[in-house]
């Protein structure tokens, strides 16, 4: 039997979320290790944040090879930014989490657990 690797692309569209990039960040990280996937590439998309999101996600990005960045030139809103990530990944499945940290790793760990990686899909949470 070919065991199946798991890999997964995780969407994470920002809007002035200096305050919760870290967090978020740290949410996602933690529910991969807990859900044992380590292919794993995250893409932060900055909708024209006037705060320091960018600058965050750029130091961020310098911890972690597996981080994708990309900014908006114009704002494009929630659903938009998300497409635009599913549009560039690179893994067999994708989900988004948004930049806000509303979605805590437990909960993150329970749909990453019942992935069929048999299958390639989008992943709503």
């Amino acid at each position: 039997m070919t065991k199946i690797e798991k890999k997964l692309s995780i969407v994470v569209p920002c809007f002035n979320e200096e305050s919760n990039l870290a967090n978020t960040y740290n949410e996602i990280i933690k529910s991969l290790k807990k859900s044992k996937i380590k292919k794993y590439e995250i893409i932060f998309i900055d909708d024209c944040s006037i705060d320091k999101t960018k600058l965050i996600i750029k130091k961020i990005s310098k911890k972690n090879k597996n981080i994708k960045i990309l900014t908006n030139k114009k704002n494009l809103g929630l659903g938009a930014s998300v497409l635009r990530g599913y549009k560039i990944a690179r893994s067999d499945y994708c989900t988004y989490v948004p930049g806000d940290n509303s979605h805590p790793s437990k909960g993150l760990v329970m749909i990453y657990k019942k992935i069929d990686f048999k299958k390639k899909n989008i992943i709503i949470p």
